[in-house]
């Protein structure tokens, strides 16, 4: 190792070896009456003490605590000589933060581990202790209300085996024990206490309560008018109210639907049942309902479907009737038209097919069922490009072939974009040229076009020797790069402690063959051996720049 303005290099010679044992000279390498700058590590005088031959060791001891679990957990440290620790505690894999004390509080039920790291100089060797898992007493604490009847509930504690004591009014003797009890009460609000003991710690309990309402709601109010329709159903909807949550119906016929809506299909009066989940009570309210038939639908002059390749006009859509309205959409809440034609224009993407409906209405106020019409846009032959940027080095001779997919009888066009002539009319298409080029594909119907862009990127190509012999004949006398398609180079050589050389940055090898390295350092040759270097060369590539880094070994041979 070298020591700052020494005439001599220190030697280590059983590096693996710790302690004195290591066999360090301090004078061991003569410079020949030079001095040394700072080189390798040259701090002598601090040589590491050996850690001790065990491993420490940590568990974990628990002391349980009263009232649900509340554990007290302390790390212990055995097989080792240190006296100071630092700590790390972990909950389910995940560092506590703050725990960094030799005993914490569990903070619940889990998985705890704790790391010990010594802390002392020379000793810092870590231990993790095995796996811990605290649990803790688990009180049920969720009793429900069920309502029986408009003014009766049924109160459960679902407390399991654990002990129950119950409190309100009405409450008394055993019946406060139970997990379920009936209670009754007048009009009004009654707030049921809870208390949950555990079976098997008396110092844990939970305490809860229930609000039961005994109020009963007002009447429930349909407020529809009678329901008169042209048409063969309509849609009956009880809106919620407050109080009232769920809702039957019973129809004509006294069959029974649940749920708030129902579509009625004959003439007659429906009873709705309105229903209270918070009270259980109950209240009923009636509509009268009229339907009348429904006139045809309309007759569809041109058919009830059409096709058109994309990009051609869309035909005119022709029907007979009476006032008649077109719409874009089955339910009939989008009207694009009226009269007995009616034009389609695009917008935007389409779906497919674009449907279209057409009603017609008799006496002002029956409207008819819709007649479909399809209107199917045919698109051009599907492309399948293997690839839409192509790329090659023209320079060197290299050519790419554009391929547009291939389908069943498909006629091809390429053309080069902004030229007229037709360039080939095969599925591929040879280019030798960058530039962009256009490919228009029939399948005898319609037709599809795409654009495919070229262009010329050519990777860097270099050769670099592994050994040449700098003796003045002419041959092989330097370190010299060798290349093409590269925008620019850079080259160092380094001598075995890392120092830089020679170093030659460029754009042409060939502009700077003489430049190379010589095999010789500040005009004096270097001794024969192996020596480093690094390499960095840049190229095009599209339209960014990029590098890249070779690095090796050169032999001088003399």
């Amino acid at each position: 190792m070298a020591r700052l303005n020494s005439d001599h290099l220190s030697v280590i010679n059983n590096p693996n070896v710790a302690g004195s044992g290591c066999g360090f000279t301090l004078n061991g390498l003569s410079l020949g009456g030079k001095t040394s700058l700072l080189g390798l590590p040259n701090i002598v005088d601090l040589l590491p003490v050996p850690q001790s031959a065990n491993k420490p060791e940590a568990t974990i001891r628990n002391t349980p605590g009263a009232g649900c679990g509340n554990d007290q957990l302390r790390a212990e440290v055995t097989k080792s000589a240190a006296t100071r620790f630092k700590y790390q505690w972990y909950k389910n894999g995940t560092a506590m933060n703050g725990a960094t004390q030799p005993a914490i509080a569990a903070t619940g039920p889990g998985t705890y581990e704790v790391e010990v790291t010594e802390d002392e100089p020379c000793r810092n060797q870590m231990a993790k202790s095995p796996p811990f898992t605290v649990t803790a007493t688990s009180l049920p604490s969720a009793p429900t209300k069920q309502p029986k009847g408009c003014g009766a509930f049924i109160l459960a504690a679902n407390a399991g085996t654990n002990k129950v004591e119950w409190a309100g009014p009405g409450i008394s003797g055993p019946r406060a024990t139970q997990d379920t009890l009936h209670v009754t009460g007048p009009n009004g609000k009654t707030v049921y206490k809870l208390k949950i003991t555990s079976a098997t710690d008396a110092t844990c309990f939970v305490e809860t309560s229930l609000e039961v309402d005994f109020n009963r709601p007002a009447d429930y109010k349909l407020n529809l008018p009678p329901q008169t329709a042209c048409r063969e159903s309509i849609t009956l909807r009880a809106a919620p109210a407050p109080a009232w949550d769920s809702f039957s119906w019973i129809q004509p016929d006294n069959s029974t639907v649940s749920g708030a809506d129902i579509t009625a299909r004959r003439s007659g009066t429906y009873l709705v049942v309105a229903r209270s989940t918070a009270t259980g009570c109950e209240s009923k309210d009636q509509v009268t309902v009229t339907l009348n038939p429904p006139p045809p639908a309309p007759t569809l002059v041109s058919g009830s479907s059409a096709t058109v390749c994309q990009g051609d006009p869309l035909p005119t859509l022709l029907a007979s009737g009476s006032s008649l309205k077109w719409y874009a959409d089955p339910n009939q809440t989008t009207q694009v038209g009226s009269g007995t034609s009616f034009q389609p224009v695009l917008s935007g993407t389409p779906p497919q097919p674009l449907r279209y409906y057409v009603t017609q209405t008799v006496s002002g106020t029956c409207v008819s069922p819709a007649a479909q019409v399809e209107v199917f846009i045919r698109s051009g032959p599907p492309l399948q490009l293997a690839q839409k940027a192509y790329s090659a080095c023209f320079t060197a001779g290299s050519v790419v072939f554009l391929d547009a997919g291939r389908g069943n009888n498909w006629i091809y066009e390429w053309r080069e974009v902004g030229v007229p002539r037709v360039l080939g009319t095969q599925q591929q298409l040879m280019v030798s040229k960058p530039g962009s080029y256009s490919v228009r594909v029939s399948d005898g119907q319609c037709f599809s076009g795409e654009t495919l862009t070229v262009t010329e990127t050519c990777s860097a190509r270099f050769s670099l020797p592994d050994a040449f012999t700098p003796n003045g004949d002419g041959i092989n006398d330097r370190f010299a790069l060798k290349g093409q398609f590269m925008t620019r180079f850079e080259l160092k050589v380094y001598n075995r402690w890392g120092g830089v050389i020679f170093a030659l940055e460029g754009t042409d090898p060939a502009a700077v063959a003489d430049k190379f390295w010589d095999g010789t350092y500040r005009n004096e040759p270097v001794p024969p051996g192996a020596y480093s270097y690094r390499l960095n060369i840049w190229q095009q590539q599209d339209t960014r720049e990029e590098s890249f880094t070779r690095q090796g070994t050169v032999y001088v041979i003399r």
